[in-house]
């Protein structure tokens, strides 16, 4: 069996939920698991904004292009950008107004965005290189 056969087995959607529910976990809980062991250096927020929006952004365009309303390779990574751009101002919106130890931040926002295009620009060049 090949590894189309087992990925189709997934539910749909089933990742992008995942990765949400660890996003908001990790954003909004007052003291998420693993939290105060992370290493400490000027940035590390960033970082991990980062590696969680680049993850969603993944995530999103895998359960898109198995949706079966999926036209385009494009159009797949429009809607899972914007989604995942979006979804990070909710975020940060969420841990100004719903924590108390957290606030919103734009540069979060930014970090959130800049996970996301890393994740497209290299779904892009992998398509150029494999495009029949």
């Amino acid at each position: 069996m090949d590894i189309q056969h087992h990925l189709a087995k997934i539910p749909r959607w089933l990742a992008t939920a995942l990765v949400v529910a660890a996003i908001l976990y990790a954003t909004i809980a007052p003291h998420p698991v693993g939290a105060d062991e992370l290493p400490l250096f000027p940035g590390v927020d960033k970082v991990v904004h980062f590696i969680m929006f680049a993850t969603l952004a993944a995530a999103l365009l895998f359960d898109l292009s198995r949706s079966k309303k999926a036209t385009s390779a494009g159009r797949v990574m429009t809607v899972a950008g914007v989604a995942a751009v979006l979804f990070g101002a909710i975020d940060e919106l969420l841990q100004e107004c719903l924590t108390d130890n957290r606030s919103g931040e734009v540069l979060d926002w930014l970090a959130d965005a800049g996970g996301v295009a890393a994740v497209l620009l290299i779904f892009s060049a992998w398509r150029l290189r494999h495009q029949p």
